[in-house]
Protein backbone atom coordinates (compact mmCIF):
# COMPACT_ATOMS: atom_id res chain seq x y z
CA UNK A 1 0.00 0.00 0.00
CA UNK A 2 2.88 2.62 1.02
CA UNK A 3 4.30 1.41 -2.57
CA UNK A 4 1.39 2.45 -4.38
CA UNK A 5 1.05 5.76 -2.84
CA UNK A 6 4.70 6.51 -3.36
CA UNK A 7 4.06 6.12 -7.17
CA UNK A 8 1.22 7.90 -6.61
CA UNK A 9 2.52 10.98 -5.66
CA UNK A 10 5.93 10.24 -7.80
CA UNK A 11 4.02 10.20 -10.72
CA UNK A 12 1.98 13.73 -9.63
CA UNK A 13 4.67 15.37 -8.70
CA UNK A 14 6.29 14.64 -12.10
CA UNK A 15 3.29 15.86 -13.82
CA UNK A 16 3.17 19.09 -11.81
CA UNK A 17 6.91 19.68 -12.66
CA UNK A 18 5.93 18.84 -16.87
CA UNK A 19 3.10 21.39 -16.13
CA UNK A 20 5.34 23.85 -15.12
CA UNK A 21 8.79 23.55 -16.23
CA UNK A 22 8.66 22.04 -19.62
CA UNK A 23 7.45 24.16 -22.70
CA UNK A 24 3.18 22.95 -23.47
CA UNK A 25 3.12 21.80 -26.97
CA UNK A 26 -0.71 23.12 -27.13
CA UNK A 27 0.72 26.70 -26.15
CA UNK A 28 3.57 26.69 -28.38
CA UNK A 29 0.96 26.32 -31.70
CA UNK A 30 0.78 30.44 -30.11
CA UNK A 31 4.09 30.65 -31.93
CA UNK A 32 2.77 32.08 -35.26
CA UNK A 33 2.65 35.74 -36.68
CA UNK A 34 3.78 38.62 -34.40
CA UNK A 35 4.44 36.65 -30.96
CA UNK A 36 7.55 37.58 -29.74
CA UNK A 37 7.67 39.75 -26.22
CA UNK A 38 7.58 43.08 -27.77
CA UNK A 39 4.43 42.00 -29.83
CA UNK A 40 3.06 40.28 -26.33
CA UNK A 41 3.43 43.60 -25.03
CA UNK A 42 1.75 45.63 -27.84
CA UNK A 43 -1.00 43.57 -28.30
CA UNK A 44 -2.00 43.61 -24.50
CA UNK A 45 -1.69 47.79 -24.72
CA UNK A 46 -3.49 47.59 -28.08
CA UNK A 47 -6.49 45.27 -26.89
CA UNK A 48 -6.47 47.51 -23.54
CA UNK A 49 -6.70 50.91 -25.17
CA UNK A 50 -9.80 49.50 -28.00
CA UNK A 51 -11.36 47.97 -24.31
CA UNK A 52 -10.86 51.59 -23.18
CA UNK A 53 -12.46 53.44 -26.04
CA UNK A 54 -15.45 50.73 -26.37
CA UNK A 55 -15.81 51.28 -22.55
CA UNK A 56 -16.21 54.53 -22.99
CA UNK A 57 -18.91 54.28 -25.05
CA UNK A 58 -21.23 52.35 -22.87
CA UNK A 59 -20.38 54.65 -20.45
CA UNK A 60 -21.56 57.56 -22.96
CA UNK A 61 -24.88 54.98 -23.69
CA UNK A 62 -26.23 54.50 -19.90
CA UNK A 63 -25.80 58.55 -19.54
CA UNK A 64 -27.47 59.13 -22.37
CA UNK A 65 -30.50 56.48 -21.68
CA UNK A 66 -30.04 58.35 -17.91
CA UNK A 67 -31.06 61.44 -19.30
CA UNK A 68 -33.70 60.08 -21.74
CA UNK A 69 -35.24 58.24 -19.19
CA UNK A 70 -35.24 55.22 -21.37
CA UNK A 71 -34.66 53.72 -17.71
CA UNK A 72 -36.31 54.49 -14.16
CA UNK A 73 -33.97 55.45 -11.53
CA UNK A 74 -30.66 54.40 -13.45
CA UNK A 75 -29.21 50.49 -14.44
CA UNK A 76 -29.62 47.94 -12.12
CA UNK A 77 -26.19 46.79 -10.78
CA UNK A 78 -26.33 43.43 -9.91
CA UNK A 79 -24.40 40.52 -11.41
CA UNK A 80 -27.16 40.13 -14.54
CA UNK A 81 -28.61 43.70 -14.98
CA UNK A 82 -31.41 42.11 -16.75
CA UNK A 83 -34.91 43.12 -16.08
CA UNK A 84 -38.06 42.72 -18.93
CA UNK A 85 -39.72 45.94 -17.34
CA UNK A 86 -36.88 47.35 -19.02
CA UNK A 87 -36.29 46.11 -21.93
CA UNK A 88 -33.15 48.88 -22.67
CA UNK A 89 -31.34 46.99 -20.17
CA UNK A 90 -30.98 44.26 -22.46
CA UNK A 91 -29.06 46.40 -24.70
CA UNK A 92 -27.30 47.88 -22.12
CA UNK A 93 -25.65 44.62 -21.03
CA UNK A 94 -24.85 43.11 -25.01
CA UNK A 95 -22.98 46.86 -25.47
CA UNK A 96 -21.38 46.43 -22.09
CA UNK A 97 -20.29 42.96 -23.51
CA UNK A 98 -18.55 44.13 -26.68
CA UNK A 99 -15.61 45.67 -25.63
CA UNK A 100 -14.44 41.90 -24.49
CA UNK A 101 -15.05 40.20 -27.83
CA UNK A 102 -14.21 43.13 -30.00
CA UNK A 103 -10.71 44.72 -28.22
CA UNK A 104 -8.95 40.90 -29.04
CA UNK A 105 -10.58 40.28 -32.54
CA UNK A 106 -8.77 43.39 -33.77
CA UNK A 107 -5.69 43.19 -31.66
CA UNK A 108 -4.98 39.54 -33.69
CA UNK A 109 -4.60 40.78 -36.71
CA UNK A 110 -3.51 44.54 -36.19
CA UNK A 111 -0.45 43.09 -33.21
CA UNK A 112 -0.15 39.57 -34.34
CA UNK A 113 -0.54 39.35 -37.86
CA UNK A 114 -2.89 36.28 -37.57
CA UNK A 115 -6.63 36.08 -38.20
CA UNK A 116 -8.99 36.97 -35.60
CA UNK A 117 -10.25 33.12 -36.02
CA UNK A 118 -7.13 32.43 -33.63
CA UNK A 119 -8.93 33.52 -30.67
CA UNK A 120 -11.82 30.76 -31.14
CA UNK A 121 -9.31 27.33 -31.61
CA UNK A 122 -5.78 26.86 -32.29
CA UNK A 123 -6.44 24.74 -35.39
CA UNK A 124 -9.71 24.64 -36.92
CA UNK A 125 -13.11 26.59 -36.53
CA UNK A 126 -15.63 27.17 -33.27
CA UNK A 127 -16.68 23.38 -32.66
CA UNK A 128 -20.33 23.73 -31.88
CA UNK A 129 -21.11 20.45 -31.08
CA UNK A 130 -18.70 20.62 -28.14
CA UNK A 131 -20.68 24.03 -27.43
CA UNK A 132 -23.51 22.34 -26.77
CA UNK A 133 -22.36 18.74 -25.41
CA UNK A 134 -20.61 20.82 -22.51
CA UNK A 135 -23.50 23.07 -22.13
CA UNK A 136 -26.27 20.47 -22.02
CA UNK A 137 -24.04 18.24 -19.33
CA UNK A 138 -23.76 21.11 -16.62
CA UNK A 139 -27.89 21.95 -17.54
CA UNK A 140 -28.18 17.77 -16.86
CA UNK A 141 -26.16 18.16 -13.35
CA UNK A 142 -27.77 21.24 -12.65
CA UNK A 143 -31.73 19.56 -13.28
CA UNK A 144 -30.40 16.71 -11.11
CA UNK A 145 -29.09 19.09 -8.24
CA UNK A 146 -32.27 20.60 -8.64
CA UNK A 147 -34.29 17.55 -7.89
CA UNK A 148 -32.61 16.24 -5.13
CA UNK A 149 -32.24 19.41 -3.25
CA UNK A 150 -36.07 19.78 -3.93
CA UNK A 151 -36.67 16.28 -2.76
CA UNK A 152 -34.85 16.64 0.40
CA UNK A 153 -36.03 20.91 0.99
CA UNK A 154 -39.14 21.46 -0.54
CA UNK A 155 -39.52 24.60 2.12
CA UNK A 156 -36.48 26.32 0.48
CA UNK A 157 -37.50 26.35 -3.03
CA UNK A 158 -40.45 29.19 -4.57
CA UNK A 159 -41.26 28.45 -8.20
CA UNK A 160 -43.07 32.12 -9.09
CA UNK A 161 -45.67 32.42 -11.16
CA UNK A 162 -44.51 34.05 -14.65
CA UNK A 163 -47.12 34.80 -17.73
CA UNK A 164 -46.09 32.99 -21.11
CA UNK A 165 -44.44 35.82 -22.24
CA UNK A 166 -41.75 35.52 -19.64
CA UNK A 167 -40.12 32.57 -21.73
CA UNK A 168 -39.12 35.16 -24.46
CA UNK A 169 -37.66 37.60 -21.89
CA UNK A 170 -35.53 34.31 -20.60
CA UNK A 171 -35.05 33.30 -24.65
CA UNK A 172 -33.71 37.01 -25.20
CA UNK A 173 -31.34 36.87 -22.24
CA UNK A 174 -29.98 33.53 -23.11
CA UNK A 175 -28.72 35.36 -26.32
CA UNK A 176 -27.18 38.21 -24.45
CA UNK A 177 -25.80 36.14 -21.86
CA UNK A 178 -24.26 34.09 -24.82
CA UNK A 179 -22.39 37.46 -25.82
CA UNK A 180 -21.63 38.29 -22.60
CA UNK A 181 -19.90 34.75 -21.81
CA UNK A 182 -18.58 34.01 -25.27
CA UNK A 183 -17.16 37.88 -24.81
CA UNK A 184 -14.90 36.68 -21.77
CA UNK A 185 -13.92 33.39 -23.16
CA UNK A 186 -12.35 34.99 -25.75
CA UNK A 187 -10.80 38.08 -23.99
CA UNK A 188 -9.31 35.48 -21.21
CA UNK A 189 -9.06 32.32 -22.61
CA UNK A 190 -8.67 32.99 -26.10
CA UNK A 191 -6.70 35.63 -26.53
CA UNK A 192 -4.68 36.56 -23.54
CA UNK A 193 -3.54 32.65 -22.70
CA UNK A 194 -2.73 32.40 -26.45
CA UNK A 195 -0.66 35.52 -26.92
CA UNK A 196 1.49 35.19 -23.38
CA UNK A 197 1.44 31.14 -23.59
CA UNK A 198 3.21 31.46 -26.59
CA UNK A 199 5.92 33.90 -25.35
CA UNK A 200 5.72 31.72 -22.18
CA UNK A 201 4.78 28.46 -22.67
CA UNK A 202 4.27 26.94 -19.50
CA UNK A 203 0.99 25.35 -18.99
CA UNK A 204 0.61 25.71 -15.10
CA UNK A 205 2.00 29.52 -14.58
CA UNK A 206 0.08 31.03 -17.51
CA UNK A 207 -3.30 29.15 -16.91
CA UNK A 208 -2.84 30.35 -12.65
CA UNK A 209 -2.05 33.95 -14.11
CA UNK A 210 -5.32 34.15 -16.78
CA UNK A 211 -7.65 32.41 -14.06
CA UNK A 212 -6.14 35.08 -10.69
CA UNK A 213 -6.84 37.98 -13.41
CA UNK A 214 -10.36 36.66 -14.33
CA UNK A 215 -11.46 35.69 -10.87
CA UNK A 216 -9.97 38.60 -9.54
CA UNK A 217 -12.43 40.46 -12.11
CA UNK A 218 -15.65 39.05 -10.29
CA UNK A 219 -14.30 40.06 -6.43
CA UNK A 220 -16.98 42.50 -5.90
CA UNK A 221 -19.73 40.63 -7.10
CA UNK A 222 -22.95 40.94 -4.82
CA UNK A 223 -23.34 36.86 -5.01
CA UNK A 224 -19.48 35.61 -4.66
CA UNK A 225 -19.09 38.35 -1.77
CA UNK A 226 -21.93 36.75 0.20
CA UNK A 227 -19.81 33.52 1.09
CA UNK A 228 -16.22 34.77 -0.42
CA UNK A 229 -13.75 31.84 -0.02
CA UNK A 230 -16.00 29.25 -0.25
CA UNK A 231 -17.34 30.96 -3.39
CA UNK A 232 -13.75 31.34 -4.74
CA UNK A 233 -12.77 27.76 -4.57
CA UNK A 234 -15.73 26.55 -6.59
CA UNK A 235 -15.34 28.99 -8.79
CA UNK A 236 -11.31 28.13 -9.48
CA UNK A 237 -12.17 25.12 -9.66
CA UNK A 238 -15.02 25.43 -12.44
CA UNK A 239 -12.32 27.58 -14.30
CA UNK A 240 -9.94 24.56 -14.10
CA UNK A 241 -12.56 22.25 -15.50
CA UNK A 242 -12.60 24.72 -18.14
CA UNK A 243 -8.96 25.11 -18.89
CA UNK A 244 -8.85 21.25 -18.83
CA UNK A 245 -11.60 20.89 -21.76
CA UNK A 246 -9.87 23.62 -23.59
CA UNK A 247 -6.13 21.87 -23.47
CA UNK A 248 -8.13 18.76 -24.31
CA UNK A 249 -10.06 19.60 -27.48
CA UNK A 250 -7.58 22.97 -27.93
CA UNK A 251 -10.93 24.76 -28.74
CA UNK A 252 -12.99 27.22 -27.24
CA UNK A 253 -16.23 25.81 -27.83
CA UNK A 254 -16.43 23.54 -24.40
CA UNK A 255 -15.23 26.29 -22.42
CA UNK A 256 -17.55 28.40 -23.73
CA UNK A 257 -20.61 26.16 -23.34
CA UNK A 258 -19.62 25.65 -19.74
CA UNK A 259 -19.24 29.63 -19.25
CA UNK A 260 -22.45 30.12 -21.02
CA UNK A 261 -25.20 27.61 -19.22
CA UNK A 262 -23.25 28.81 -16.02
CA UNK A 263 -24.90 32.38 -16.54
CA UNK A 264 -28.04 30.81 -17.72
CA UNK A 265 -28.55 28.77 -14.66
CA UNK A 266 -28.12 32.26 -12.83
CA UNK A 267 -30.06 33.96 -14.07
CA UNK A 268 -33.11 31.30 -14.16
CA UNK A 269 -32.35 28.92 -10.63
CA UNK A 270 -30.56 31.26 -8.64
CA UNK A 271 -29.56 29.75 -5.52
CA UNK A 272 -27.04 32.39 -3.54
CA UNK A 273 -28.01 35.29 -2.46
CA UNK A 274 -26.71 38.25 -5.07
CA UNK A 275 -28.22 36.67 -8.16
CA UNK A 276 -31.38 38.02 -9.77
CA UNK A 277 -34.14 36.63 -9.33
CA UNK A 278 -36.53 38.71 -11.71
CA UNK A 279 -36.13 36.15 -14.44
CA UNK A 280 -35.94 33.11 -12.25
CA UNK A 281 -38.63 30.05 -12.86
CA UNK A 282 -36.97 28.19 -9.45
CA UNK A 283 -35.51 30.32 -6.27
CA UNK A 284 -33.87 28.50 -3.62
CA UNK A 285 -33.48 30.26 -0.56
CA UNK A 286 -30.39 29.14 1.51
CA UNK A 287 -30.86 28.73 5.04
CA UNK A 288 -27.39 29.34 6.78
CA UNK A 289 -27.40 32.45 4.13
CA UNK A 290 -29.96 34.00 5.73
CA UNK A 291 -29.18 33.30 9.13
CA UNK A 292 -25.79 35.35 8.31
CA UNK A 293 -23.80 31.99 8.13
CA UNK A 294 -21.22 30.29 6.06
CA UNK A 295 -20.65 27.19 4.37
CA UNK A 296 -16.69 26.84 4.54
CA UNK A 297 -16.82 24.46 7.21
CA UNK A 298 -19.95 22.66 5.89
CA UNK A 299 -18.99 18.90 4.67
CA UNK A 300 -22.30 18.51 2.98
CA UNK A 301 -21.46 21.42 1.11
CA UNK A 302 -18.21 20.27 0.02
CA UNK A 303 -18.83 16.37 -0.52
CA UNK A 304 -21.74 17.71 -3.41
CA UNK A 305 -19.24 19.72 -4.72
CA UNK A 306 -16.43 17.09 -4.89
CA UNK A 307 -19.61 15.05 -6.41
CA UNK A 308 -20.55 17.10 -9.27
CA UNK A 309 -16.87 18.27 -10.23
CA UNK A 310 -16.16 14.57 -10.70
CA UNK A 311 -19.15 13.60 -12.54
CA UNK A 312 -18.93 16.87 -14.77
CA UNK A 313 -15.11 15.80 -15.58
CA UNK A 314 -16.57 11.92 -15.88
CA UNK A 315 -19.11 13.23 -18.62
CA UNK A 316 -15.94 14.69 -20.65
CA UNK A 317 -13.46 12.24 -19.89
CA UNK A 318 -15.34 8.86 -20.14
CA UNK A 319 -15.38 7.40 -23.90
CA UNK A 320 -18.59 5.91 -23.66
CA UNK A 321 -20.25 9.13 -22.30
CA UNK A 322 -23.00 10.72 -24.86
CA UNK A 323 -20.87 14.06 -23.66
CA UNK A 324 -17.43 12.92 -24.20
CA UNK A 325 -14.91 15.34 -25.66
CA UNK A 326 -12.68 14.00 -28.24
CA UNK A 327 -9.31 15.52 -27.68
CA UNK A 328 -7.95 16.85 -30.27
CA UNK A 329 -4.84 15.80 -32.51
CA UNK A 330 -1.36 16.08 -30.41
CA UNK A 331 0.51 19.18 -31.72
CA UNK A 332 3.38 18.59 -34.50
CA UNK A 333 6.41 18.97 -33.22
CA UNK A 334 8.17 22.27 -33.21
CA UNK A 335 12.03 21.85 -34.10
CA UNK A 336 13.39 23.02 -30.55
CA UNK A 337 10.37 24.12 -30.57
CA UNK A 338 12.31 26.34 -33.28
CA UNK A 339 10.58 29.34 -34.20
CA UNK A 340 8.94 28.92 -37.46
CA UNK A 341 9.54 31.62 -40.37
CA UNK A 342 6.27 33.08 -39.71
CA UNK A 343 7.25 34.28 -36.58
CA UNK A 344 10.25 36.17 -37.59
CA UNK A 345 9.57 39.71 -37.59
Amino acid sequence: MLAVARYAIGRSLARLHRLSFVRDPVLLQGREGRWHWPWAINGLLLTALLFVLLSIGVIVFEDVAVRQNWVRGGFPQNVFPLDPAQPITYLDVLIASLPFLIAPLIALPLAHGVSWRRAFSYGGGFRWGQFWRAALALLLLALLALALGYALEPQQYRFPARPPGHLFWIGLAMVVIFVQSLGEEVMFRGYLLRAWGAVLPFRLPVTGAVIALFVTGHLWNEDLQRDLLVNVFYFVAGEIIAYAVLFRTQNLAASAGLHWMNNVLALVTPTVPGQPTVLALAIYTDPVYMAGGSRLLDPLTHATGIVGVTLLLTMFFWRRSPFYLTPAADPAPSMDDAEPQTARD
